[in-house]
């Protein structure tokens, strides 16, 4: 069986065009792969930089709020979330009616060595509110 598909050039030219096709649908099945993390990661991070200074802006403790508060919108999403994330608020907020910015950072994993590591960062700017 072996003798006759190696004499038949036909059968040669089609494994080789298979095998051609399996490896650039598997690298365009691994890019979208690679997308679709990304995004879902850059999702996340707006939604946690949002809620972090959402919260922030509610505590007599704005930075702890935001950090814990950050850590919390992301660990349903991505694994691992807790301990790959950033926080940084450049000022914190002395008085109420301070503008203050909180920034959250993400190093998104990568799939492949055909793609560089990536950080994605949003920020997300509130106003210091009076406690009660």
């Amino acid at each position: 069986m072996f003798k006759k598909m190696i004499k038949d050039k036909r059968g040669v030219s089609e494994l080789v065009s298979s095998a051609a096709m399996v490896f650039v649908l598997s690298l365009f099945f691994v890019l979208m792969l690679q997308i679709n993390v990304y995004n879902t990661a850059q999702a996340v991070v707006h939604q946690a930089a949002f809620e972090a200074a959402r919260a922030a802006a509610k505590s007599p403790t704005p930075y702890a709020t935001a950090v814990q508060t950050a850590k919390d919108v992301g660990k349903n999403y991505i694994r691992n979330w807790e301990n790959s994330i950033t926080v940084v608020m450049p000022v914190q907020p002395t008085q109420p009616g301070q503008p203050f910015t909180v920034q959250v950072t993400y190093n998104v994993p990568i799939l492949s060595n055909l793609f560089k590591s990536t950080a994605v960062t949003s920020s997300s700017t509130q106003i210091w509110e009076e406690t009660p």
